[in-house]
């Protein structure tokens, strides 16, 4: 074990403990080798003896600050034998060793496990969130506790929909500290060469899947009942599909701004203005057809919510006869599901019911390949 200790003004004590000193001189070495051969070394070259009744390290204290001693050093037989010593030591390695050694599922299976030790024994980036999202749900499930199916209730039940997916999809925007710390550790062993940065960025992801289920099914299938959405174990299991690619999505736009960001307000701030973008064009507050082109395009293209929000409006409301209602003000008449998605500018010709779903997923895949390759790029130093 080596241990290296930095003192303004050592000691006897303290120097006649160390192995080996180094005494710079406005920052060029002055000495370097053993305390007992320092004293010879001094009085060959200072052409001075040491005094009898003063500490040999006060003494060579007072030495270093003669300019000339660098110089001496530097033309002296002890410094012409370590450079010799490092130029065997360099010779003896012909070939780097690689900068990982171990295989990439080793490392793979290594880190699944750190991370998922880690995100168990933290309490602040997921069980906190569970149970903030549980108290959620049954907020929700209170206000809106078992509305009814005609039109003004169903205008009520859609921005139910949109308010939950806000406000769960913006929770994971707290974890951010927490990652940058975690990423404060990471860097220094991605810096040592210890694994690569695909297997941390893949066993990151797959350690929160696990959590990011459970923060899915327990508010889901507590806010699903108490709202009385519509009935069907498929819709049911589709309902709970759809929020869980939305955390997925939510959670890789956090891994980003972690990756990227060395401050947590930081951090926070860019985690928090982009939901913010996102839960202004959810469709409920403005339907998407009055929203200028200029922001629509963010819809399809990086919106999570957006597509969180269509696909439990398509879930709800498809293919069903709203009823209306004539007592409401102003009266309601009678509209199909499918009319009133195309009016809110959510899709209702999709054949396909999982392209929301997926389009999340492949955003969370694009959003942790780019974080991924930019800290490759920043965590390593490369500018």
């Amino acid at each position: 074990m080596t241990i290296v200790i930095s003192i303004h003004q050592p000691g006897r004590r303290l120097s006649e403990m160390a192995d080996q000193i180094l005494l710079l001189s406005d920052g060029e070495v002055a000495y370097f080798g053993s305390p007992k051969d320092a004293k010879g070394y001094f009085e060959i070259s200072c052409k001075t003896e040491a005094p009898k009744r003063t500490s040999l390290a006060d003494w060579m204290m007072r030495l270093v600050s003669k300019e000339s001693l660098p110089k001496r050093w530097s033309e002296s037989s002890r410094q012409c034998e370590l450079n010799e010593q490092v130029r065997t030591l360099l010779g003896q390695r012909s070939n780097p060793p690689p900068k990982v050694s171990m295989r990439f599922h080793r490392q793979f299976s290594f880190l699944l496990r750190r991370e998922t030790i880690f995100l168990a024994r933290s309490p602040g980036i997921f069980w906190w969130r569970i149970v903030l999202l549980t108290l959620l749900a049954l907020l929700f499930g209170a206000v809106w506790y078992k509305i009814g199916d005609d039109r003004m209730r169903a205008e009520e039940k859609s921005a139910e929909i949109w308010f939950m997916v806000s406000v769960f999809l913006f929770v994971p925007s707290a974890a951010v500290p927490a990652l940058i710390e975690e990423k404060r550790a990471a860097t220094r062993e991605y810096a040592d060469g210890r694994w690569c940065m695909s297997a941390f960025a893949a066993a990151h992801f797959l350690a929160e899947l696990p959590f990011l289920l459970l923060a899915t099914v327990i508010p889901g299938t507590v806010m699903y009942w108490m709202i009385s959405l519509r009935s069907g174990a498929g819709r049911f299991v589709y309902f709970l599909g759809a929020l869980y690619s939305g955390f997925i999505a939510a959670e890789a736009l956090v891994f980003f701004f972690a990756s990227v960001s060395s401050q947590m307000l930081t951090g926070v701030a860019l985690a928090v203005m982009c939901n913010g973008c996102f839960v202004l064009l959810g469709g409920i507050p403005r339907p998407i057809p009055n929203i200028g082109w200029w922001f629509r395009w963010l819809e399809y293209c990086v919106n999570f919510q957006y597509w969180t929000v269509a696909s439990m409006m398509k879930n709800e409301f498809d293919g069903v006869l709203i009823l209306a209602n004539v007592l409401g003000f102003p009266p309601r008449p009678p509209l199909f599901g499918d009319a009133y998605l195309d009016y809110l500018g959510y899709p209702s010709t999709w054949k396909f019911y999982w392209i929301g779903p997926l389009a999340n997923l492949l955003f969370a895949l694009v959003m942790r390949t780019l974080a991924a390759s930019l800290a490759f790029r920043l965590w390593s130093a490369k500018r």
